[in-house]
Parts: C-alpha cells; sequence; structure tokens
C-alpha cells in the first residue's frame, strides 16, 4: 500500500467490502518512500487499525517514525518490521526509546520478532570491524527486554532493496 493522497475512510466509504477485507488482513506493507507527513501518518494508522487481525506489518520509509505506530497495531501481531534510509538520524536510539514501553505494555502479546532495517547499518559496522574496535550492542534495553519476552530481535538484517520490494 502506497500511502500519499489516499484517505482511507472515503476509501472504505467507496468500497464497503474494503472494511472487511481488510479486517481479515494477516500482512502489510505500508510504503511510503518520501519522509511520513501528519497527513500520510494518519491515514497509515487508520489503515493499521483497520487490519484487526495483522500478524505481520513491514513500516518501509524514508524516515520510519516506530513510535507513531505503536499504539494501532492490533493484539494479534507477531512480527513488526521497520525499514528507513534517513542518513542523518540513527535508528538506534529511537528502538531504545520507544519499544521498550511498547514491549512492556504487552499491547502485542503474540509478538516473536522485531526486526529494525536502516540503509547505512550495513556501513557503520563494517568501519567498526575494519578498524577491529567490538561493536557494542547499540539497543541493551531493548534487548534485554526482548530476551526475557522470548522476542527475536534483528538490528543487523540486509535491508529489502526498494526497487524489488513488490
Amino acid at each position: 500500500t502506497l500511502i500519499g493522497t489516499l484517505n482511507i475512510p472515503s476509501t472504505i466509504d467507496a468500497f464497503p467490502a474494503l472494511k472487511g477485507a481488510l479486517g481479515c488482513l494477516s500482512s502489510l506493507h505500508l510504503i511510503n518512500k518520501g519522509g511520513f507527513m501528519e497527513y500520510n501518518l494518519t491515514q497509515a494508522r487508520l489503515l493499521v487499525q483497520a487490519c484487526h487481525s495483522l500478524r505481520r506489518c513491514h513500516v518501509q520509509s524514508q524516515t520510519a517514525p516506530v513510535e507513531e505506530f505503536l499504539d494501532y497495531f492490533p493484539d494479534t501481531l507477531e512480527e513488526l518490521t521497520f525499514s528507513w534510509f534517513d542518513m542523518w538520524m540513527s535508528p538506534w536510539g529511537i528502538v531504545e526509546n520507544s519499544l521498550p514501553p511498547f514491549i512492556r505494555s504487552e499491547k502485542v502479546p503474540k509478538l516473536k520478532k522485531i526486526t529494525i532495517h536502516n540503509y547505512e547499518i550495513p556501513f557503520v559496522k563494517a568501519q567498526v570491524a575494519e578498524c577491529g574496535e567490538p561493536f557494542t550492542d547499540p539497543c541493551p534495553k531493548t534487548n534485554e527486554l526482548c530476551k526475557e519476552k522470548g522476542i527475536e530481535l534483528d538490528l543487523w538484517a540486509k535491508p529489502p532493496d526498494w526497487r524489488t520490494a513488490f
């Protein structure tokens, strides 16, 4: 789903069967190739809320505002992925500040896996490895809490190629 000028309530009104279809959807990949603006965030959150059987969700954008989506996922969610390529902002601070309260809240009791992609991470990790310095865990609170709750946390997965995602 490309979130741009789409108005979710109007679209559901125009296509009544869509509400039932969205309610049965188990996997959603939200793509916004620019940064999420407030209008886009509102529409994306409305879409996520309409998908009340969602098991997997991937939010992909130039800027992926992790904290803007956490209150909207249904309790059926099992896998959560965020991808973004903002070269000016490390994802780890956002992850470390936003995910622990979300995980502790147990709003999504079936959550099994969280994946964070950032297009600069392979370069950061490679530079550190080349210097021969050990790279410490960038999100210790989140990592510890995920271990405690039995949630797999992957901060190092290779990001998907935007050109072949669909």
